[in-house]
């Protein structure tokens, strides 16, 4: 929490300052250059995703779990550093409910702890790459790959829904529920490498 705090009070004091700066030196100015300073503050953001307080982070990773096993990933159990600062937590999204694998996809948990080790705050944000190579389909396999990108939005849907009811009450003050955006539909093939112009 004390990274908002210091950018909450940094960011607005340095825009307070420049506008005394302009309301002292107004009679100084050069009309021609104009006072050049654009305000820094829009509000309160999260640094990376979804933002929670006040529970732990053993109850946190199995609630997000359980919102996506409910939705249909299949979690892929490792073990996990209960003190690490970051926390990958794996799902596989099948792609044929009838054969192993699918596709991999990840929430990783940020940690930061009160003086009773609890969030202060802890946040997740989601990690896949919509891109990866996915099992090889077969014939059986060639209609669950034309379905895949709408089965996987409708289960990433439900997941964040399911997480949005149960953990709502747990945000960072200050801070409301999102679900991120996606860069490209699930399977897509790989862009072309572009090549960088030197001039």
């Amino acid at each position: 929490m004390a990274q908002y705090d210091l950018s909450t009070q940094l960011v607005t004091a340095i825009d307070k300052a420049y506008v005394n700066i302009e309301a002292r030196g107004l009679n100084n100015l050069d009309p021609a250059f104009g006072f050049n300073y654009m305000a820094q503050w829009e509000g309160e953001k999260n640094l990376f995703g979804n933002s929670y307080v006040g529970m732990t982070l053993p109850a946190l990773k199995e609630r997000i779990s359980q919102a996506f096993r409910n939705a249909g990933f299949v979690p892929v159990e490792r073990d996990i550093d209960p003190k690490a600062p970051t926390v990958d937590l794996t799902f596989i999204f099948p792609i044929d409910p009838a054969k192993e694998g699918g596709a991999v996809y990840e929430v990783s948990i940020r940690s930061q702890y009160d003086a009773d080790g609890h969030c202060y705050p802890c946040e997740i944000s989601e990690y896949y790459d919509p891109y990866q190579q996915l099992p090889p389909a077969g014939l059986s396999g060639v209609l669950n790959r034309a379905t895949l990108e709408s089965r996987f939005q409708a289960a990433r849907d439900k997941a964040y829904e399911s997480i949005r009811v149960d953990l709502e009450r747990s945000l960072r003050p200050r801070s409301g529920f999102s679900v991120p955006m996606k860069s490209a539909p699930l399977g897509s093939t790989r862009p072309k490498p572009v090549p960088m112009v030197v001039t």
